[in-house]
């Protein structure tokens, strides 16, 4: 739903109160859709159990937010689970809400009757003022929200007690939104032939609706669907006065600065399901042409032009981040992420991402309305919007050349020689997930007030801010295989130990943590030696870089959303596997994904070839097995705090994420660092405090160079230049912004492309906004919780980050539980954050 902000006036209100406001008005929405809605509570978050006088049960959510373009409200519909969400634009009048939440409820009730049926959502709206009826007739969500608004004013103005002057104001709101829906005639009388056709119009789509209006607002709409000739004059002049005020509002055009328009939307039609595979290999077809294409041009530019290409805005990394590349604008992409992952598609169903249809991207075309989103669609949708402009599939670097200008290096996948492009204004970063973290690093401790030390670039850094001589040894170490052991020799050197003490180094960071992560990391290399191919990282398995048959039993450590997508794998890819996942809790959102559902439900087939076990895992270690092949023990402590550990041939590590700066911006930092400086980090806004991403400043050489991050990588900020508190509200932010009970995360796949296509209409608006932090309207109070519910008590912290661990799953329906080895009461501390590839990346 993206509703217009209404025009009248009122008082803007506060969050607390649009949500205490909302809470009292839902369930009288509800109520007039056949449903009794009861008040809940989960981990201090309320919403509405709303069983349906068919018997039929859905769980209904509500939340006040700041909203894209103005808008008043947007629906999550997840009929894998049965939740739907309505947000409400933290702007709204309050005399506004419930009129918002009857389009909302007529939304998902609306998408939930066509998904149970198995089918699409209807496209074109029917009830549009001078709109031409479409062929095959039939009613849209949109359509059923506005019935939904009319029977919302119709209950008002039922009411006895509604002073005169409020009740000639809701009447007038009935009659101008029965004109702006074509239930009554609009073409003057004496037109004849127009008014004829206008009345048939009118007739046909009231026939349509009368099926879900109430006796009240079916009464209403038959006084007053009339042509405003023959209305009252009171009801004339309001009418009257609509008419005119919506003919401002379409007057009204937006101007794009510097005459410069950003396409954001894909015009052409995705090609049906039956038809995806062949698409697929047309739409990679036409990439590689563009790229060598693109390729062939600069290296012309360079031979004509003294080897100097010219300057371009450049774009470095893709995936769903393409949906706000620039049409001109160098992207350099490595084509990973969807084209290399070998599972099924993303986890999310077609209803679960409806909204990809706004960015030009439409789910229900190539699957059903429960089904999952296909991978070779993924990439189809990559491959195209990668095309649309100038494209050199390769590898990007930023750097600056001898003269201090910034450029990019680009290694083309064609295996060419290297191109060297000066970027033209701020280059955009979209190169993904951020790597995941080795088994048994140090992580933060929040409870503690310890920052922990993530990975060996970390401990590097911290260990060379503390001994700047040893900055050049530690790179080398860092670069070379076996780095670890390297810098755990010098951590012992006397000097060194001299140096540090047992004092806290540079940020809080304790040199025990430092010490502990080396010590993890070089077990885990010791582990890859000793076990080729069966030692591995997640994204080796998301990215098909391993034999699946190299192992019979897998381990994963890691309960999120990418150790169950590379189980899925690992099960489909070789039968005979047996797949044991080691974790914490599971993060909310993936008991409400199709694939989570699938894998442990009854019907998956899976039987006892996949377990499931709550645990906190320590540093991964090999030892002989019986015929002499190196096993991996993983020791762990169950949820009852018993310690033991478990054996297998194959091990996979899944964790989490770390922080890093991204990778491309390594040579640039290099430079800061070897000056003295210091990255500055800025948090990136539109004008509608929609998140864009982060920007990064690398002052060098007197110059400062900007850098912009969007996409997945921008919800992980980099620790070194970001504080903890800007994190942990950012990651609060995202829960609201993308809640679990959608199926989604702020980092996935469908996010990321509303996200980038966001960041593209404020570039070329210049309305990007560049913050310190987040925004209060993001971070403010929420409503209070009762001292007791369902739940038990109400807690003061917003919920942590859906991809995070440790936090009891919310409310859902039917069997989305896993089959755990072991039932135990209480659960281990959370995992840190980490926005996985299970999220749909």
């Amino acid at each position: 739903m993206l509703l217009s902000m209404p025009r009248q006036q009122g008082s803007w209100t506060s969050q607390r109160e649009l949500l205490a406001e909302a809470q009292r008005l839902l369930p009288q929405v509800l109520e007039l859709a056949g449903f009794r809605a009861e008040l809940k509570h989960d981990d201090g978050r309320p919403f509405f159990d709303a069983l349906h006088v068919s018997g039929q049960s859905i769980s209904v959510w509500v939340d006040a937010v700041p909203l894209p373009d103005g808008t008043v409200a947007r629906t999550f519909i997840n009929t894998t689970s049965e939740h739907y969400m309505v947000h409400a634009s933290d702007r709204l009048p309050l005399d506004q809400l419930g009129r918002v939440l009857s389009q909302g409820a007529g939304e998902f009730l609306a998408g939930r009757e066509r998904s149970s049926a198995g089918l699409a959502p209807v496209v074109r709206d029917m009830l549009q003022n001078g709109a031409e009826l479409p062929s095959d007739a039939e009613l849209s969500a949109t359509d059923r929200g506005q019935i939904g608004q009319l029977n919302w004013l119709a209950q008002q103005l039922s009411d006895p007690s509604l002073p005169v002057e409020q009740r000639a104001g809701i009447r007038a709101e009935l009659s101008g939104l029965i004109d702006r829906c074509g239930l009554r005639p609009t073409a003057a009388l004496d037109e004849s032939e127009a008014f004829a056709q206008s009345a048939m119009d009118a007739r046909i789509r009231l026939g349509y609706a009368r099926d879900h209006l109430s006796s009240d607002a079916e009464r209403l709409t038959d006084d007053l669907a009339h042509p405003i000739e023959h209305l009252s004059p009171q009801d004339a002049a309001a009418l009257h006065a609509f008419r005119e005020a919506e003919a401002l509002a379409a007057r009204e055009v937006r101007t794009v600065l510097g005459g410069r328009v950003v396409s954001v939307a894909l015009p052409e039609a995705d090609a049906p399901a039956s038809a995806m595979a062949e698409t697929a290999e047309q739409e990679a077809a036409a990439r590689s042409a563009r790229s060598a294409a693109t390729e062939r041009q600069m290296r012309d530019e360079a031979l004509w032009h003294g080897g100097r290409v010219e300057p371009r805005p450049v774009m470095i990394g893709g995936g769903a981040a393409l949906t706000g590349r620039d049409e001109d604008m160098l992207l350099v992409d490595a084509v990973g992420r969807w084209h290399l992952d070998p599972g099924a598609g993303l986890v999310q169903s077609a209803d679960q991402d409806r909204d990809l249809r706004r960015v030009g991207l439409d789910p229900y075309a190539v699957g059903g309305p429960t089904d999952r989103v296909s991978i070779l669609a993924t990439r189809a949708w990559e491959d195209r919007l990668a095309a649309r402009g100038p494209l050199v599939d390769g590898y990007g670097q930023l750097a600056l050349d001898k003269h201090g200008r910034l450029v990019t290096r680009i290694e083309p996948l064609s295996g060419g020689e290297p191109l060297t492009v000066e970027v033209a204004g701020t280059p955009v970063i979209a190169t993904g997930l951020t790597p995941e973290v080795v088994p048994g690093v140090a992580r933060d401790d929040n409870r503690r007030g310890v920052r922990g030390v993530e990975s060996l670039g970390e401990a590097v850094r911290l260990l060379g801010e503390r001994v700047p001589e040893l900055r050049e040894r530690l790179h080398e170490a860092e670069r070379s295989g076996g780095g670890a052991a390297a810098v755990l020799r010098m951590l012992d050197e006397e000097a060194v130990r001299g140096r540090l003490g047992d004092s806290k180094t540079v940020q809080g960071e304790t040199v025990d943590g430092i010490r502990q992560t080396l010590e993890a990391t070089q077990k885990w290399e010791d582990a890859r030696a000793a076990a080729p191919g069966r030692a591995l990282m997640g994204d080796e398995v998301a990215d098909n870089r391993f034999d699946p048959r190299a192992a019979q039993h897998w381990i994963i450590a890691g309960s999120g959303g990418t150790g169950v997508a590379n189980a899925e794998i690992i099960l489909e890819q070789n039968p005979d596997a047996r797949v044991t996942i080691l974790g914490g809790n599971t993060p909310p959102a993936l008991n409400h994904q199709v694939q989570y559902r699938e894998m442990t439900g009854d019907s998956s087939g899976y039987g006892d070839r996949l377990t499931i076990e709550q645990a906190r895992l320590g540093a991964v270690e090999t030892v002989p097995g019986p015929d002499g092949k190196q096993l991996f023990r993983v020791p762990f402590t169950d949820r009852d705090g018993n310690v033991t550990e478990v054996l297998a041939d194959g091990y996979v590590a899944s964790l989490g994420r770390t922080n890093p700066l991204p990778p491309v911006t390594r040579e640039l930092a290099d430079r800061v660092r070897e000056a003295g400086g210091k990255v500055e980090g800025t948090l990136l806004f539109d004008e509608h405090q929609q998140y864009l991403g982060y920007g990064l400043t690398f002052p060098v050489d007197g110059k400062e160079h900007r850098v912009d991050v969007t996409g997945a990588a921008s919800w992980q900020l980099p620790r070194q230049v970001f504080d903890q508190q800007t994190v942990g509200e950012l990651n609060r932010m995202g829960v609201r912004q993308i809640p679990s009970e959608s199926a989604n995360a702020a980092p996935g796949f469908a996010p990321v492309a509303h996200q980038a296509a966001a960041f593209a209409t404020a570039r070329a608006t210049d309305s990007v906004q560049r913050l310190p932090g987040v925004p209060e309207r993001w971070v403010g109070p929420r409503p209070p919780a009762p001292e007791t519910g369902t739940h038990g008590p109400a807690k003061a912290e917003a919920a942590p980050p859906v991809w995070q661990t440790g936090m009891p799953p919310g409310p859902s329906k039917g069997p989305a539980a896993a089959r755990p080895v072991q039932a135990p009461a209480a659960g281990p501390a959370p995992e840190p954050p980490r926005p996985d590839k299970g999220l749909g990346m």
